[in-house]
C-alpha cells in the first residue's frame, strides 16, 4: 500500500462539490437552531445592587478596616452568605414564582435555589480588584428585568440581615468565651489574694517592714535602723561593764593598800566623785605632809597636825572604798542585765529581719502575682465590655448599606442575536465538514506503477504451490500491479 499525505485544496474543493449534502444540511440545521435560539431563547437580564461595606467603629479606627486583608476577609464573607441557602430561599420567597413555574405551590424548590445561587455574583468597581474597595456591586440574572431587580433588592436586603444576625451571633459566642476568661481569672486572683493574705497574717506587726523590703530591700527600715541602735548600745553597755569591773577590781586592792589608790586612772573614778575628791586630797595632804618634813622635824606641831590630817583622809578614804565597792557592784549587776537585754533585743530584731528575709522572696512572687492577675482580669473585664458594646452594635447598626436603587440594562446581558446566529453558522459549518471528511473515503494522489516482483521457486514454494488453491499465480510468471495506490 502507498503511504498517507495531506490533501490538497484541489481535491479538498472537489470533494465539497462531490459530496454537498454532507457539510451544507450540518451547517444549515445547525445556524438554523442558533437563529431561533436567538429569536425565541431567555434572553437574562442582570441587575446590580451597589453596596458598601464598613468595619466595626473600635478605637480610633472610625469604621476603617485596619488592612485590605481584612477587607477581602470581610467581603468573602459576604460572598459566601449572599450564596447561602437561607438567604437565597428566603429571597425567592419574598419576590415569589415566575409565571411559568411547574409548581408554584411547593416553592422554592432546591433546584430553584441552586439556579438563582449560578446567578449571584458579587463584583468589584470597574477597573478595581475584589476586596480592594469597600463598594462592590450585588449582580443578580434573571430571565425578566423586572424579576432581576426584585431579587437584587431582596437579596439586599436579607445580605444584610444575615450579615447582623451573623455578627451578633459572632458576638453572643465572644461574651460567652470572655465570661468565662472572666470568671477563671477571678476565681485565680481570690486564690493568690487569700494566699497574700494568710503570708502578711503570719508577720503580723512586721508587715509594713515586709513591704518596706518588698518595695526597696536596699532601703533603711525601722527594724534595721533598730539593730544599728542596738549594737550601738551593746557596745556602750560593754564598755561601762568593762569599766566597772577594773574599778571593782582595783577597789578592792586598794581597800587592802590605799596607796594603790592613788595609781588608779581618773576616769575610773568618774562614776565615784567622793571618792575622787578623797583621792586628790590625800595626794594634797601628802605633799604637805612632804614640805613640812623637810622644813621641820616630826615632833613640829605642824607636822604633826599635817600627819594626822594625811592620816584622817586616808581613814575617810577606807571608809569610802567599802561604800564604793558595793556600790560599783550594784552597778556592774545593773550593766550585765542591761548587756543581757540588749543582747536579747538584738537577738530578736535580728531574728525578725532574718524571717522577713526569708520571706521577702514568696512575698514578692505572691504581690507579682496579684498583680498580674489583677491585669488579666482587668483586660479580660475590658474585652467583655467591647463584646457587649460590639453585641448592641451588631443589633441596632448594619455594616453594609445600599448606594441608590438598583440598576438593569434594558438589554440582555448575554451576546447579541447577530452574535449568536455568527457562532451558530461557524459551528455548523465546522460541524458538517467534520462529518465530510470522517464519512468520505481518504483521498489519494494520482495513480503510480510499482516495481516489478520476479518470484524465484525454491523447495518451499513449491510445496506451498502444491497446497495454493487453483486460479493462484504460478512459479517463475512475473506479477505485474499496476494502478492507483490506496
Amino acid at each position: 500500500m502507498g503511504q498517507d499525505h495531506l490533501p490538497s485544496p484541489i481535491d479538498v474543493l472537489r470533494l465539497l462539490s462531490s459530496y454537498p449534502g454532507r457539510w451544507i444540511v450540518p451547517a444549515v440545521v445547525i445556524t438554523l437552531a442558533a437563529g431561533i435560539f436567538a429569536t425565541f431563547g431567555p434572553q437574562p437580564y442582570e441587575a446590580s445592587q451597589a453596596l458598601i461595606v464598613r468595619n466595626q467603629a473600635n478605637g480610633q479606627e472610625g469604621g476603617r478596616f485596619r488592612s485590605n486583608e481584612d477587607m477581602k476577609v470581610t467581603q468573602d464573607t459576604i460572598l459566601e452568605l449572599a450564596k447561602s441557602q437561607s438567604v437565597v430561599a428566603t429571597a425567592l420567597q419574598s419576590v415569589g414564582p415566575p409565571a411559568d413555574h411547574n409548581n408554584p405551590d411547593v416553592f422554592p424548590t432546591m433546584e430553584d435555589i441552586q439556579t438563582l445561587r449560578g446567578n449571584i455574583r458579587l463584583a468589584a468597581p470597574n477597573g478595581a480588584e475584589f476586596g480592594k474597595t469597600e463598594v462592590f456591586y450585588l449582580k443578580v440574572k434573571d430571565h425578566k428585568r423586572s424579576r432581576a431587580i426584585a431579587l437584587s433588592v431582596a437579596l439586599s436586603r436579607q445580605l444584610q440581615a444575615r450579615f447582623q444576625q451573623l455578627r451578633d451571633e459572632k458576638a453572643k459566642s465572644v461574651i460567652h468565651e470572655l465570661e468565662n476568661v472572666v470568671a477563671i481569672a477571678e476565681t485565680d486572683l481570690n486564690d493568690v489574694t487569700a494566699k497574700l493574705k494568710q503570708l502578711e497574717d503570719s508577720v503580723g506587726s512586721d508587715l509594713a517592714e515586709l513591704r518596706s523590703l518588698h518595695g526597696s530591700p536596699s532601703a533603711q527600715s525601722e527594724l534595721r535602723q533598730r539593730v544599728l541602735e542596738a549594737e550601738k548600745e551593746l557596745r556602750a553597755a560593754e564598755v561601762t561593764l568593762t569599766s566597772d569591773r577594773e574599778l571593782l577590781t582595783l577597789l578592792k586592792d586598794a581597800e587592802l593598800d590605799s596607796g594603790r589608790l592613788l595609781a588608779t586612772p581618773n576616769r575610773l573614778l568618774e562614776s565615784q566623785p567622793a571618792l575622787r575628791r578623797l583621792k586628790d586630797g590625800l595626794v594634797d595632804a601628802q605633799l604637805i605632809s612632804s614640805k613640812l618634813l623637810g622644813q621641820m622635824s616630826e615632833e613640829h606641831p605642824t607636822v604633826r597636825a599635817a600627819l594626822q590630817s594625811e592620816q584622817e583622809i586616808s581613814d575617810h578614804i577606807h571608809a569610802e572604798l567599802a561604800v564604793a565597792i558595793r556600790g560599783v557592784e550594784v552597778e556592774i549587776r545593773m550593766n550585765e542585765k542591761t548587756v543581757k537585754d540588749l543582747q536579747d533585743q538584738l537577738q530578736d530584731t535580728q531574728s525578725r529581719l532574718e524571717k522577713l528575709a526569708n520571706l521577702r522572696a514568696e512575698y514578692s512572687n505572691l504581690v507579682s502575682d496579684v498583680a498580674s492577675r489583677v491585669d488579666a482580669l482587668g483586660s479580660a473585664k475590658k474585652n467583655l465590655s467591647d463584646a457587649y458594646a460590639v453585641r448592641d452594635n451588631a443589633r441596632t447598626a448594619d455594616l453594609i448599606s445600599s448606594i441608590d436603587a438598583p440598576e438593569c440594562p434594558n438589554t440582555p446581558a448575554g451576546p447579541r442575536k447577530a452574535v449568536i446566529i455568527l457562532a451558530g453558522l461557524i459551528g455548523g459549518l465546522a460541524t458538517g465538514l467534520g462529518v465530510l471528511f470522517l464519512s468520505v473515503p481518504t483521498l489519494t494522489p494520482p495513480a503510480t506503477k510499482v516495481a516489478t516482483r520476479t518470484f524465484v521457486p525454491t523447495k518451499k514454494s513449491r510445496r506451498e504451490a502444491d497446497l495454493a488453491p487453483a486460479g493462484g499465480v504460478s512459479f517463475g510468471e512475473e506479477l505485474h500491479v499496476s494502478g492507483p495506490r490506496l
